[in-house]
């Protein structure tokens, strides 16, 4: 009894602010229910193929009831030609804001050398897992994952009112 009873009050809880479908495309949907202020978390795979060339697959996302604290954004230029760019849009394609991502293939480290001197490394990996935090625009209808030089999307996702 003391089971189902939890179970009933843990699916109960479950947040029911964002469903998310696929299609065959590659492209993502995902359905919020109200205008509420919303944080969104969206959780992504990057690897990089012989060629050089990026792939971005989109894993999942997690919207909660909220605001950023501000100052949050970085809306600074990249460093590196090689950052990503995540990129609210409206119905109409066009920028609503947008966010910088360090290079997720760039790991950097600090450690200590022989001497306990603090050192730093830059490691480059062949692929890797990023997450992305914004706040989700009531206007924004896709968000899109961009490399700073290429026009073309590395990964878009589609949101839609219920």
């Amino acid at each position: 009894m003391l089971f189902a009873c939890s179970v009933l009050i843990c699916s109960a809880c479950r947040s029911g602010n964002t469903n998310i479908t696929s299609n065959t495309n590659a492209r993502h949907t995902l359905k919020i229910t109200d205008s509420t202020p919303k944080i969104m978390f969206l959780n992504y795979a990057i690897k990089k193929a012989h060629n050089g060339k990026k792939h971005v697959t989109f894993l999942s996302s997690k919207t909660v009831k909220g605001s950023l604290k501000q100052g949050f954004k970085n809306t600074e230029a990249p460093n590196t030609p090689e950052d990503l760019i995540c990129t609210q849009r409206d119905k109409h394609k066009n920028i609503i804001t947008h966010q910088f991502i360090d290079n997720p293939l760039e790991q950097r480290i600090e450690y200590l050398d022989e001497t306990k001197a603090f050192k730093r490394a830059l490691i480059a990996l062949d692929s890797s897992n990023f997450s992305v935090r914004l706040q989700l625009h009531p206007k924004t209808t896709h968000i899109t994952i961009d490399h700073k030089m290429i026009q073309q999307p590395l990964a878009s996702i589609k949101i839609t009112d219920l």
